[in-house]
Parts: structure tokens; C-alpha cells; sequence
């Protein structure tokens, strides 16, 4: 019995702290870099279920339609918030799309910057990432240890 009670109590502190970490992720539904990564957010999206990270598109130029339209050909599986306003972009002081804030429980930033390191420069992108700075940030987070690399130059369109 004892152990249930020990279980469930793990159970429930580490669903409740991980349920309150976010990845917020700025795109733009005409942005080149923001269409390339939607492959790589939809994976990340779907191995972290909402249980253990809620992923946030945010949008901070595009209508509600283009949002949609770009959500559902994208097939992401992510909540999307617009952000015309530039109130949660300024708040991160997110100024490229595709860029990434990883917060914990407490919305302090655990990680900003790039997804990974595959886009060099606008235009130039290795065959494949051979550093994923969120996918590792999110590890190092649900695990509880302090990150490696917590900031990171992002690569792709100026938010305007």
C-alpha cells in the first residue's frame, strides 16, 4: 500500500510539473525556414505528448485563416496562439521565425534560439542536424538537469 501511495505521489508531482513546462515556438506561415521545420516540430510535438511538454505555435503576423491554412498543410498537431499584438513575442524577446523558447514550470526560460543546427544560414542547411539544441533542452529539462546549452542563435525570417 505504501508503495502505491509512493507511486501515485511521484506519478502526480512529476505530470504536474511537466504539464506547466512549454515549448513556444514562433512561425510565420510564409516564412521558408518556418514550412521546412514543421516536420521536425510535428515529431517533437508527438513524442512529447501534452502530458510531459505543450507545444505553442505563435504567430505574430498572420491572420487567423492563414494560421489555419498553414496549421492543417502542415499537418501540425500543436496549439497555435496569433500574436499581432507582439505581447508573448516581446515578452521572450522572439525576433526570427522559426525560434523556440523552452520554459519550465515556473515560465522562466530553460532554452531560446534554433530547433537545431541544420539551417547555417538563410539558404544553407546541412544534410541533416548533427546538434538538436531543443530536443536535448527538452531531455534535460523532463529529467531535471540544468542545460547544456541554454541559448542559441535562431536562423530564419526577422519578425516584423
Amino acid at each position: 500500500m505504501f508503495k502505491n501511495v509512493l507511486f501515485f505521489l511521484f506519478l502526480f508531482c512529476h505530470v504536474s510539473f511537466a504539464q506547466k513546462a512549454k515549448v513556444y515556438v514562433w512561425l510565420s506561415a510564409d516564412c521558408p525556414l518556418s514550412q521546412k521545420y514543421t516536420l521536425t516540430l510535428r515529431q517533437l510535438s508527438q513524442l512529447h505528448t501534452p502530458d510531459s511538454i505543450i507545444f505553442m505555435a505563435v504567430f505574430p503576423s498572420n491572420t487567423k485563416k492563414e494560421i489555419k491554412t498553414f496549421i492543417k498543410k502542415y499537418k501540425l498537431t500543436v496549439d497555435f496562439q496569433q500574436d499581432i499584438d507582439k505581447r508573448l513575442t516581446q515578452k521572450f524577446s522572439a525576433t526570427i521565425t522559426p525560434e523556440v523558447v523552452l520554459v519550465d514550470a515556473n515560465e522562466k526560460v530553460f532554452y531560446q534560439g534554433a530547433i537545431d543546427n541544420q539551417a547555417i544560414a538563410l539558404g544553407k542547411f546541412l544534410p541533416e542536424a548533427t546538434e538538436k539544441y531543443l530536443q536535448n533542452a527538452i531531455q534535460e529539462l523532463l529529467s531535471g538537469q540544468i542545460c547544456t546549452i541554454p541559448k542559441t542563435t535562431p536562423i530564419g525570417c526577422f519578425i516584423e
